[in-house]
């Protein structure tokens, strides 16, 4: 089965005043780009092969298909559309007869489908239709009570009570020949696909089916709905938001780790409060165990980090905030210990490369070489560093601060409001060497670190490729154009007292003491291992 992704269109002006994307296919939907989930769905549909239709101009959306194609795990090419006639011309531009031998499916660069029971292909030509409360704003759908499609009308101002809305994904299971040379000479400026549409149904037949699941993401209120639906909560969380009141209500099945998120809210100092979302209620015992906060439908900083394109004047604004609300946390201190500083760093590292080592596969095996080539490049394994990195760890655990910290600063816990540069801490780690808010403030550096000079955050949201064999590896990462200038700009807003090595070396002890929290996700492992590795061998 071949499919095609139109995404040739321009981005609606009221998306780009929200998300500063360059392509829709690149808005990240539950913390990976919309063209990522497009292309599983097509791929656990049966595709064998994806074409993106881009015009020119994308460069980013090109760039990032060109660097990951081989991840999809199917054949995914570019065609190149030329000419301007709308979503029916790119259709036809991006479509050639052959195609249609084995079926094709054409999918609108802004709609997401979610598979369910509910969408089933089979062989006839399909149009996937939805009910809607405003007609004016799609194409809508009349069909038969056999299911044939009657009509089809472009957004009118008023529908049949049975018409439903094309949701922008349409199946052609048989369309031959001399169809398809009638599609080609559709005249005008622009082609509607409701016009190719009409001439499958009037030479071959055009049947409706009803779908469920489907998303869209090309009308700016649609598109943050669909956000705010699949917000990305992890895997031991459960996220329920009241539109009304405008908060977010958060249950866990992770007793302590949530209790300590709990108190780290309680036990905020007041002026300190202001930077994270209001505590509205909470709850400690289960089965009731819950926090409800006030909700902020702001991105993340690691979303616009990756996805989305903005000056170094932009950055500079928004890590100089961030360096001032460290600096308010600093001015809280606490007393800790040499010993109960190095406890925290080293007993938690021997620990989690324990666990990390009893897993089987490459990761285990990966984590007793004593030597390993990355890039080409001949760097120290992990028990080559290990011994140093502990006494590194103890060392600068006698230079301890104790202050407020977050415990947990990765850019995918801050969110931002790009036009102000409002920013909201969330999902406070809540313990450091014991529960609170106090701990060393390098660790919150050296976390914000990792999201940019060790890519957790291109990682995570799986932009990146690695290939081992035997002692060998080839490790990339996707590098936002920005990269560089944020880590000038975090480098600038260390206080006097921590250094660059300091905050790295904490960074690439982050890198290790992870794997086995991401034991789910193998791949991603065997990137941390690789991106610590080379941390630690530029600084031991």
């Amino acid at each position: 089965m071949k499919a095609v992704i139109l995404s040739a269109g321009s981005v609606p002006h009221e998306i780009t005043a929200l998300f500063r994307c360059p392509s829709v296919g690149l808005i990240p939907i539950n913390g990976r780009p919309l063209i990522a989930l497009q292309i599983d769905f097509l791929k656990q549909l049966g595709a064998t092969e994806i074409s993106v239709a881009l015009r020119s101009r994308d460069s980013r959306l090109r760039e990032y298909l060109a660097q990951y194609a081989r991840l999809f795990e199917v054949p995914v090419s570019i065609v190149e559309i030329t000419s301007d006639r709308g979503p029916g011309g790119t259709m036809v531009e991006a479509l050639c007869p052959e195609d249609f031998e084995k079926g094709a499916l054409v999918l609108l660069g802004d709609t997401l489908i979610e598979r369910d029971g509910s969408f089933k292909l089979g062989s006839e030509n399909a149009v996937f239709t939805s009910p809607v409360e405003e007609p004016q704003r799609w194409c809508m759908v009349s069909a038969a009570g056999d299911g044939s499609v009657t009509a089809l009308v472009d957004k009118p101002s008023r529908s049949d009570a049975e018409a439903e809305a094309a949701v922008g994904c349409y199946w052609f299971g048989r369309v031959d020949a001399a169809t398809w040379s009638a599609i080609t000479q559709i005249p005008g400026a622009r082609i509607e696909i409701s016009a190719i549409l009409e001439r499958v149904r009037i030479a071959q037949g055009l049947s409706r089916r009803r779908i469920t699941g489907w998303l869209d993401c090309g009308n700016v209120d649609l598109l943050v709905a669909t956000r705010r639906r699949m917000i990305a909560a992890r895997s031991f969380n459960s996220l329920v938001i009241d539109e009304l009141r405008g908060t977010v209500r958060k249950r866990s099945t992770h007793g302590d780790k949530f209790r300590h998120e709990i108190n780290y809210y309680r036990l905020l100092p007041h002026d300190l409060a202001v930077f994270f979302p209001r505590l509205i209620s909470h709850e400690t015992s289960q089965p009731d165990a819950h926090v409800e906060l006030e909700y902020y439908a702001y991105p993340t900083i690691s979303e616009v980090y990756i996805y989305e394109e903005y000056g170094d004047y932009f950055w500079t604004a928004v890590i100089d905030k961030l360096g001032a609300v460290l600096a308010e946390f600093s001015k809280r201190r606490a007393v800790i210990t040499a010993a109960d500083c190095a406890a925290f760093y080293t007993s938690k590292l021997s620990r989690r490369l324990g666990d990390a080592r009893a897993q089987s596969g490459e990761l285990g095996r990966l984590l007793e070489l004593d030597e390993i080539r990355i890039n080409g490049a001949v760097m120290r394994g992990v028990p080559a560093l290990l011994d140093s990195l502990l006494k590194e760890l103890a060392g600068l655990s006698r230079n301890v601060t104790g202050s407020v910290i977050h415990g947990d600063l990765c850019f995918a816990n801050i969110l931002l409001e790009p036009l102000n540069k409002t920013l909201r801490l969330i999902d406070p780690r809540g313990s450091f060497h014991e529960v609170g808010v106090f701990g060393d403030a390098r660790y919150d550096y050296a976390k914000l670190w990792h999201s940019v000079d060790g890519h957790y955050d291109a990682i995570i949201n799986d932009m990146f490729s690695v290939r081992v064999t035997g002692d060998a590896a080839e490790f990339d990462c996707y590098r936002p154009r920005a990269r560089e200038h944020v880590l000038r700009r975090l480098e600038a807003i260390l206080p006097a007292g921590i250094s660059k090595r300091e905050v790295r070396l904490i960074e690439g002890s982050l890198f290790l003491s992870m794997l086995p929290l991401h034991a789910d996700h193998p791949r991603r492992q065997l990137a941390m291992l690789l991106s610590g590795i080379c941390i630690l061998n530029e600084e031991l």
